[in-house]
């Protein structure tokens, strides 16, 4: 089967499904990940974040190496700044994703997260997807708890659980790739914070550790 990851930045795809997608590609399944905005240079345009931007990318296929995806695409919109591009045009470039990769399954994020890029990619997805393309059977939305937790009234109910007990390791080592967006616990993107968080999951669904997720639309 083939999967379509569209996340807003380089690292949202580990932090928010890194374990799915370890399970996913163990079981044979194609995934493949892309990134619509930069993911840096809202940090600035020296040579230093440009240089940055560099050993992001290149951290994003080592983990995307580590998960046994496919290379992933690396989008060129401005980074935090989704909201000042045409939304139509965020919605053709998902859609020559689509046309490209043929994806059964589609993940992105939630409309409720807390970066406006993410909204946007949620947007630009659920347009995209409309039912009349009959080759995308699924869309499920994740969150990624930097993006969702902090927000005041928080309205991220899944309804859809991945047990991710055997692949938390390779999460948390695909993040430690991400060098440049490593925090220090108590941090969710620390390793603790990743595992606290898995745990969380695990809690609500009656497993060890889980991913979540919230699905949009079946069709069978």
């Amino acid at each position: 089967m083939k999967i379509l990851i569209v996340a807003a930045h380089p690292d949202d795809e580990v932090l928010a499904m890194g374990g799915t997608i370890a399970r996913l590609t163990s079981q044979g399944n194609e995934v493949q990940v892309v990134f619509l905005a930069t993911g840096m240079l809202a940090r600035g345009i020296s040579q230093r974040h440009l240089q940055g931007l560099q050993k992001l990318r290149q951290d994003s296929r080592r983990a995307a190496k580590l998960l046994k995806t496919r290379p992933p695409v690396f989008g060129r919109l401005p980074d935090n700044q989704l909201d000042t591009v045409p939304l139509l045009k965020v919605i053709q470039i998902v859609g020559e994703q689509i046309k490209r990769v043929e994806p059964s399954v589609i993940y992105t994020h939630w409309q409720g997260e807390l970066n406006v890029d993410h909204q946007i990619a949620h947007r630009a997805v659920v347009t995209a997807t409309r039912p009349f393309l009959r080759n995308v059977t699924a869309v499920y939305a994740f969150s990624v708890p930097e993006a969702t937790m902090y927000v005041p009234e928080n309205d991220f109910q899944p309804n859809y659980y991945v047990d991710i007990s055997k692949t938390l390791k390779l999460k948390i080592e695909a993040m430690n790739l991400y060098s440049t967006e490593q925090r220090q616990k108590p941090h969710v993107r620390s390793s603790e914070g990743i595992k606290t968080v898995a745990a969380y999951y695990g809690f609500m669904s009656g497993l060890g550790y889980a991913e979540a997720f919230r699905l949009l639309r079946k069709i069978e």
